[in-house]
């Protein structure tokens, strides 16, 4: 166990689980020996031959000299890593990858989570993004593959705190519209509101459970003399916070 220096990238050509531990793999800086070399980026590790390698371990860290992790050919599952790339974090060649949680960074101008256009437009480059937190890079609204990429699964968005995005459950709400749609949608549990709500002389009505997160914003009413309220719950359980 230790922190690891790879005097060149390893290739996952087999399934396996990788533990960090805590510790940190740094890659090395030559593709030269790889059977389907990358050009000139290189990464900590990449995968192969339709091999899926999981990746778990709190407080562990992959540095990549070019991408931190090529997902050449397989399947990538990041349970929880911390992972540096150069101008690409995690690149998905042809195959999955599915984030649950971790920190994902680059330290030059790129794409912190990227595939291989031709692949992506044809379904065999795949992003499912469920958690983490990705600096200065939206998950659910990016250019990796085209205006408005959207690599997190469905019922997921990003929350914007500072210059990181994070992946949460549920849906973000910027206008009215936005949140009486959610409102009525008994499969959103979590409303994140991103701006704040002019509800005019409007009811709004809550008729499914929600945890109504504000983020410091607020609700205006537009002072109805009969219903001077801006929200009305009706048969629903619902938890507000930061509002």
């Amino acid at each position: 166990s230790g922190n690891v220096t790879l005097p060149r990238p390893l290739i996952f050509r087999h399934s396996a689980k990788i533990n960090l531990n805590g510790f940190t793999i740094t890659g090395g800086k030559s593709f030269a020996e790889l059977e389907k070399p990358t050009g000139n980026l290189v990464s900590a590790f990449a995968i192969d031959n339709g091999a899926e390698v999981t990746v778990v371990g709190e407080g562990g860290k992959i540095i990549g000299a070019g991408y931190g992790i090529n997902v050449y050919n397989g399947t990538l599952n990041i349970k929880d890593a911390t992972v540096e790339g150069y101008s690409t974090s995690i690149q998905v060649n042809i195959g999955t990858l599915n984030i649950e949680s971790g920190y994902y960074y680059i330290t030059s101008a790129g794409r912190v989570i990227n595939c291989i256009d031709g692949p992506y437009d044809n379904g065999l480059a795949i992003v499912n993004i469920t958690g983490g937190t990705y600096k200065e890079f939206d998950p659910a609204n990016n250019e990796s593959e085209g205006p408005n990429t959207n690599f997190c699964a469905p019922g997921y968005t990003t929350i914007k705190d500072g210059e990181n995005y994070i992946v949460v459950k549920g849906a973000t709400v910027s206008n009215v519209d936005e949140f009486n749609a959610v409102a009525a949608d008994e499969n959103i549990e979590n409303m994140f509101i991103i701006a704040d709500l002019d509800f005019g002389t409007s009811l709004v009505k809550v008729t499914t459970n929600k945890n109504i997160i504000g983020n410091g914003h607020k609700f205006i009413a537009g002072g109805k003399t009969t219903k001077s309220y801006a929200l009305g719950i009706y048969g629903a359980d619902v938890t507000i916070n930061d509002l």
